[in-house]
């Protein structure tokens, strides 16, 4: 039997959530592998803003594939963002004891770990050797973490806590984490992972007008014209998480080549096809047990919540549950410091560890449908009647990214709801004001938001829109850092 994220009733003395999960709230609990570190991380996470992490665990660990850049603190500006990497492996692996051999006698000495007369054996010095130097080593830019017990095969619970309810673990200082999946094809340095905390902010885009090029057919053939159109102004906003979208599988067939030029709508079945071949099962294999009973059941809630004949009302709202968040999650970003952002990891990871297999996409998407059209009813949204103007015209994707921020449900994504129509008047809260007697936009006082002013999305970020983002993004930097170096090396000669 399984209990729904959110039946309080279910989940009452049911223990099988883990104590060190952020999303446990009762007395009873289940123990884990990380409860050990757990104190360790924490104290090791102090002064960190950004966190970057791995767990290679499950078997006998004798190298990392991933590389990390390290950061030295003292080299850091006070408006830099310093960030700490840490790798979580087995105790036990031969990788752990590789590094702490080359641990020469005079620095553990400094750390305190010599022999002792009352050593029974050589046995109690490596026990105290491993615990002293645990927190301590740099491996390949990574703070090496080892957890006890770690190479044999974890259990659902262990296997997904650091990647899906982290926060617990480490400093309540760490603003942002990311966690990259061991056998991710690229290693993150640090301006990859400053681009993807950055992207987790956007500040506010004034009402504005684009130019498109678009074919026309005419007597005389297709003609291309540049077509005007108006953008409306978009609010601030606060990622609580950021990801990748699901990635279709770079083969040769057809049914794939239509969901990838946007003809097809993809379906459960096939996503699900997408998300095993994403981690490394052949595609058109066999899916397992557990699986077929998560996606069949999913399959079917549309079903009995979409029906739109039996005892509906013709005046009364119609709002469909539909699973269209497909996400990749070899990486993801997750805010510490939004309870928001909490809350949506503890439906992920609850609904994730019921089931008892390894597609945590597959969660996450069922999670993102339920908590969406629950929001729709709550803020009485326009319902599946009504088409946004950005559906009605998907050749405009590239003009906007408005569609990859998806709102929770919050005051604030109340009050800046998505425009219908980008040709109709613009909301109060989105309108310029105008000054009556010169015909000037008014400038507002004040152009930065507060962060607890903006309201909260989940970001689906496209290559796409990566791509472009991280130009600019590069193109500020480098100018940052410029106008630093040059103010840096003109304080002595103001000084003169």
């Amino acid at each position: 039997d399984t209990c729904a994220p959110d039946d309080i009733t279910c989940h009452k003395s049911f223990a099988y959530m883990p104590c060190s999960s952020e999303c446990n709230t009762h007395h009873q609990c289940l123990p884990s592998i990380f409860d050990p570190v757990r104190e360790l991380v924490y104290n090791v996470s102090e002064g960190c803003d950004v966190v970057l992490y791995t767990q290679s665990l499950g078997y006998n660990v004798q190298d990392l594939d991933l590389h990390a850049q390290y950061m030295d603190d003292k080299d850091l500006d006070d408006d830099e963002l310093l960030i700490c990497n840490f790798a979580f492996i087995p105790r036990e692996s031969r990788l752990v004891s590789s590094v702490s051999d080359k641990v020469p006698n005079d620095q553990l000495a400094k750390f305190g770990i010599k022999p002792r007369a009352s050593d029974a054996s050589s046995k109690a010095m490596l026990e105290r050797k491993l615990d002293g130097l645990n927190g301590r080593l740099l491996y390949r830019g990574w703070i090496l973490i080892w957890v006890k017990d770690g190479m044999g095969p974890l259990s659902v619970t262990d296997k997904s806590l650091l990647k899906l309810s982290p926060s617990r673990f480490f400093h309540p200082g760490v603003r942002y984490g990311l966690f990259v999946e061991e056998n991710f094809s690229v290693s993150p340095n640090m301006e990859d992972v400053l681009f993807l905390v950055n992207e987790m902010k956007r500040r506010k885009l004034p009402d504005r007008t684009l130019k498109k090029e678009q074919k026309i057919d005419s007597p005389n053939g297709v003609i291309t014209k540049k077509v005007k159109y108006r953008i409306p102004a978009e609010p601030p906003r606060r990622a609580s998480i950021l990801f990748a979208p699901l990635r279709y599988p770079n083969i040769d067939d057809p049914v794939i080549k239509q969901y990838r030029n946007g003809h097809r709508k993809l379906t459960i079945h096939d996503a699900t096809k997408f998300m095993r071949y994403e981690v490394g099962h052949g595609h058109g294999g066999k899916e397992s047990a557990s699986l077929r009973r998560q996606r069949e059941y999913y399959e079917r809630i549309p079903s009995y919540i979409n029906k739109n004949t039996e005892l509906r009302s013709n005046y009364e709202p119609w709002y469909r549950f539909s699973m269209r968040h497909w996400v990749r999650t070899r990486w993801v970003v997750h805010d510490f410091q939004l309870e928001d952002s909490r809350l949506l990891r503890c439906d992920w990871y609850q609904e994730h560890i019921q089931w008892g297999n390894d597609l945590d996409q597959l969660s996450f998407a069922n999670v993102m449908a339920t908590r969406e059209l629950k929001r729709r009813m709550a803020h009485q949204e326009p319902d599946d009647h009504v088409k946004t103007f950005i559906e009605e015209h998907p050749e405009l994707h590239d003009l906007t990214d408005s569609y990859e921020w998806h709102p929770l449900e919050t005051d604030l994504n109340r009050l800046h709801r998505e425009p219908t129509n980008w040709q109709s008047q613009l909301p109060e809260h989105l309108q310029v004001a105008i000054d009556a007697a010169t015909g000037k936009v008014l400038q507002e006082e004040d152009d930065v938001v507060p962060d607890d002013e903006m309201p909260l999305y989940v970001r689906i970020m496209s290559e796409r829109v990566m791509a472009a983002s991280r130009k600019v993004w590069t193109k500020v930097r480098k100018q940052i850092l410029k106008a630093k170096k040059t103010g840096h090396h003109a304080k002595p000669a103001k000084g003169k």
